[in-house]
């Protein structure tokens, strides 16, 4: 199969050459994957809007013998109606990072797609961010077995330094914008 298609949200992007990206996702059909976005930077690229930060996406990847090459991206939710508070963003960032660090590439899990997914949507809602943070670290470490269910989660940023065993920069910057 030289080319695929993926149902993805877009963790991070960042900036290699004049015009290219290096994009990290988390699909539903194939986990987390590092892709490349050609040519995404002109300003009449027609993938540009669709690979902001965040975004909920359907991409259309052909196979190379290194990186995968993104071949078009639609966008299917922008998330825009949060994109402008500073305190959400932030909550976005941490979930990106605690994602990009405790998955595998190449690792499919639905339920973390699912649930990621679900986290973005519910942000624009919620009341309390620090709860809505607090509760999504609890859950992905259960979704992805580090931390049982049935047990009680007091401090999660603790376990998470943990598991990753470095601090993670979004937990400091979530720190101070939080409080």
């Amino acid at each position: 199969m030289r080319s695929y298609k993926l149902e993805a949200v877009v963790l991070s992007k960042k900036r290699i050459g004049e015009a290219d990206a290096v994009v990290k996702v988390y699909s539903r059909e194939m986990g987390k994957l590092t892709l490349i976005a050609k040519g995404v930077r002109k300003l009449k690229s027609r993938k540009r809007g669709s690979l902001d930060n965040f975004s909920h996406v359907g991409l259309s990847v052909s196979r190379t013998y290194g990186i995968h090459i993104i071949d078009e991206a639609t966008l299917i939710e922008s998330f825009s109606n949060w994109k402008k508070d500073l305190k959400r963003v932030s909550i976005a960032y941490y979930i990106s990072e605690v994602i990009d660090k405790l998955t595998g590439e190449g690792e499919k899990n639905e339920a973390v797609f699912d649930y990621l997914l679900n986290t973005l949507v519910l942000l624009k809602a919620v009341k309390s961010l620090k709860s809505h943070k607090d509760f999504f670290s609890k859950k992905i470490l259960v979704l992805l077995g580090f931390w049982a269910d049935t047990r009680e989660l007091e401090d999660p940023d603790k376990v998470l330094r943990e598991v990753v065993e470095r601090e993670l920069f979004s937990i400091r910057v979530g720190k101070k914008i939080l409080n």
